[in-house]
């Protein structure tokens, strides 16, 4: 007999940690990013110490990328934004509720409009190639119900028991659930 209080878990993944690492390694394999750049980016040929992305990056822009835009989005305009603005580093949308990518990840949705575009990966490679530096942003704080339903420990709970809702999407807990064992 089934115990009730022990948590199902997806055999895919275990915990919301290892489903967010997947995610953000997904994510930043889609957009080329290499956490061991070549000697001469590490500033190797000069002698010189270059200062870590993020201690020179010191102006920042965010693109908060909807459902619809990759239908719409003008990468074009971003290129011309960053300069005028002299931009040093953009932090995109990855995914989250939704991925702006291609994603295999079990229960990571892509973006109902992406039709096979890898959004993210062409904003990462339009910035990289004007020399920006890249934070992805993951937005995890809701979720459509099959993955509620998958792990229902991950989310937050009314007073009464039942899940927290915003729409139709199911709010995250913040802080480990005491459902959770993660």
């Amino acid at each position: 007999m089934n115990d009730p209080t022990q948590t199902v878990i997806h055999s895919s993944f275990e915990t919301r940690r290892h489903f967010l690492k997947k995610t953000a390694l997904v994510a930043a394999a889609a957009a080329g990013l290499d956490p061991f750049p070549p000697a001469a980016a590490r500033g190797a040929e000069t002698n010189q110490p270059i200062l870590p992305w993020h201690r020179r990056t010191l102006r920042w822009g965010q693109t908060n990328i909807t459902e619809i835009d990759p239908e719409r989005y003008d990468l074009a305009w971003w290129r011309k934004y960053w300069k005028r603005t002299q931009t040093q580093g953009v932090i995109i949308n990855a995914g989250g509720i939704v991925a702006y990518y291609p994603t295999r990840v079990p229960l990571h949705r892509q973006a109902e409009h992406l039709k096979g575009r890898d959004l993210f990966g062409e904003l990462c490679r339009a910035a990289h190639e004007y020399g920006l530096a890249v934070v992805a942003r993951m937005d995890s704080n809701r979720a459509h119900e099959d993955l509620y339903q998958a792990h229902p420990d991950w989310f937050a709970l009314d007073k009464a028991g039942q899940p927290y809702k915003a729409g139709e999407l199911f709010v995250a807990c913040v802080n480990k659930s005491p459902r959770s064992k993660d």
